[in-house]
């Protein structure tokens, strides 16, 4: 009977699990952070549990195969009177399909993965943009990672009233924006820093904090562009967002832990009544960003 040494039979194993779970299964939950747009990192939490399930069970099943059973598997699978093979490539076969070829995409938990962030520095040397380009890295995303023939694809989606993911519509949605302020049009449109950045103080399009560019240092303000704003104090943000979520947890009964809080929307129906407009992706920005200072073990005044 055949012997394998435990480095063998590991190496064994691991080569089988590569080539049954492919991609799959050097998959781990990402560590995102919340930037632009929607933030949901708990998106992950069914497609890791489903994975794991079947990284387990696989592992579990190739364990319990004899040392002559592995090596048919890998060397001999020609050579296989008991059917090893056939019953190994069935083993889990469906579990795997579920998870489908390619692991859950990057950014349905929102546009804050690490491993996609854009190079801020070197855009920051830029002396123009692309409209697409400009779209990507306002959300602070490397623009080759969702090309411009993705973002007409999510569109098209969202027209055939197809199912996508919240941080998708929230890109088609700025996308739109993007295309009104910069329309669309025949050859190269380059969009020069002074216009994009004086379009988002303008209008308080909500950009990642390292999004910048240092053609804008020491630029003197003209008549028909806005001038690049001062950078306000972290500090003084934060204050002020505690404040807000408190006023909003004592007055509207907001509750951190409700995702679907429907406190934001209220908020804005407020300003809108006294004429002030505001999204309300800004006002769930700043009701977190304030609840990030709350104790942890803080609770509810239930009463």
């Amino acid at each position: 009977m055949t012997k394998l040494n435990d480095t063998t039979r590991k190496l064994h194993i691991s080569k089988l699990l590569k080539a049954k779970l492919g991609p799959h299964l050097d998959w781990v939950i990402p560590n995102i952070e919340d930037t632009v747009g929607p933030f949901d990192p708990t998106a992950f939490d069914n497609y890791n549990t489903e994975k794991q399930q079947a990284v387990d069970a696989c592992v579990q099943k190739l364990n319990h195969l004899t040392d002559t059973d592995l090596l048919i598997l890998i060397e001999r699978p020609d050579e296989d009177p008991d059917e090893v093979v056939n019953a190994w490539t069935r083993f889990a076969r469906r579990d795997i399909e579920r998870l489908g070829r390619d692991p859950i995409p990057w950014y349905i938990g929102g546009f804050g993965h690490p491993d996609y962030v854009a190079d801020f520095e070197y855009w920051a040397q830029s002396p123009y943009y692309s409209a697409h380009e400009a779209l990507l890295l306002s959300v602070g995303v490397e623009p080759t990672h969702i090309t411009e023939q993705d973002v007409s694809r999510f569109a098209q989606s969202i027209e055939q009233r197809k199912g996508l993911w919240e941080p998708l519509v929230y890109l088609v949605r700025r996308k739109q924006q993007f295309d009104r302020k910069f329309p669309p049009r025949i050859g190269s449109h380059r969009v020069r820093p002074v216009e994009l950045f004086g379009w988002f103080e303008q209008v308080n399009l909500s950009i990642h904090p390292k999004f910048h560019s240092h053609y804008l240092t020491d630029k003197p303000p003209s008549d028909d562009v806005v001038s690049k704003p001062v950078k306000t104090d972290k500090r003084e943000i934060d204050s002020i967002c505690q404040l807000f979520v408190a006023l909003s947890i004592e007055y509207y009964g907001y509750r951190t832990d409700n995702k679907r809080s429907p406190v934001p929307r209220e908020i804005t129906d407020l300003m809108a009544q006294m004429g002030i407009e505001m999204s309300e992706d800004t006002v769930r920005k700043y009701l977190r960003r304030g609840a990030k200072f709350l104790p942890s073990d803080w609770e509810p005044n239930k009463n």
